[in-house]
């Protein structure tokens, strides 16, 4: 399963920090133009950190494998629905709901319903700005900014880094929506050959900052207890296994 920023994992805003820790005084110290964009990027991003308590992300997601075609995923359905603690994921065919008393992986496919016990979304140490702007030179990238009529891009890279090569994030110039975000992974062997890396694209077709709370999937309505008190599938899931973890 493919994630960029939410459900639990460390997200690409907790890397890239918070512009509320800028402080003007440490900005100066550094290379005006990569200082101000790495703000900038800062800050478009602060939307996906954890500590956002509700919104709803729904777009596409794309996976390029350029070592081996066969583990291509093109334009899988993207949503991600956070209320609190509370969260909808789904890529593709597989759903996630978490819960205060449970977490639930549907896989459609393969007719299966996970239970296991509920998940905590962990908010990432802030990184200031000074260990930030550090952290992003010493490991060699470097943050470049393009404009469009209606948009920008901003980009971080380095060719030879053994981890990412590029992230890429457009927006609207206009609202600060963020409409794409593009990583660039290399091979994990060899890191230097880019006809080996991965290319992962996100396109967002619609954030909302304060999603209504019945829109979310339920989990009942995929699963229900019998009169023993055991979890089983509702009606219309009456083909899908039920697993306890």
């Amino acid at each position: 399963m493919v994630t960029l920023a939410w459900a639990g994992k460390k997200n690409i805003s907790a890397w890239l920090g918070s512009p509320n820790q800028t402080k003007q005084s440490e900005k100066e110290k550094y290379d005006p133009v990569q200082a101000a964009l790495l703000d900038e990027l800062s800050n478009l991003l602060t939307r996906f950190d954890s500590s956002n308590y509700t919104y709803a992300l729904e777009g596409s997601l794309t996976v390029i494998d350029r070592k081996d075609s066969a583990n291509a995923m093109e334009n899988l359905p993207y949503k991600f629905y956070k209320d609190g603690a509370r969260f909808y994921y789904r890529l593709g065919r597989t759903e996630t709901i978490s819960t205060d008393q449970l977490c639930l992986y549907v896989d459609h496919d393969a007719k299966r319903i996970l239970i296991t016990p509920a998940k905590t979304i962990l908010q990432p140490a802030v990184m200031p700005f000074k260990e930030l702007y550090n952290h992003v030179k010493e490991e060699g990238f470097n943050l470049s900014k393009s404009i469009g009529s209606a948009s920008a891009l901003i980009s971080v890279k380095n060719e030879t880094h053994m981890s990412c090569k590029e992230l890429s994030i457009s927006y609207d110039t206009a609202t600060k929506n963020i409409h794409r975000i593009f990583m660039r992974l290399p091979d994990i062997i060899d890191n230097l050959d880019s006809k080996k890396e991965t290319w992962i694209t996100l396109v967002i077709k619609r954030w909302e900052e304060d999603p209504d709370p019945r829109s979310f999937i339920q989990q009942n309505q995929f699963i229900k207890k019998d009169e023993h008190g055991n979890w089983i599938p509702v009606p219309a899931y009456a083909d899908f296994d039920v697993v306890t973890n």
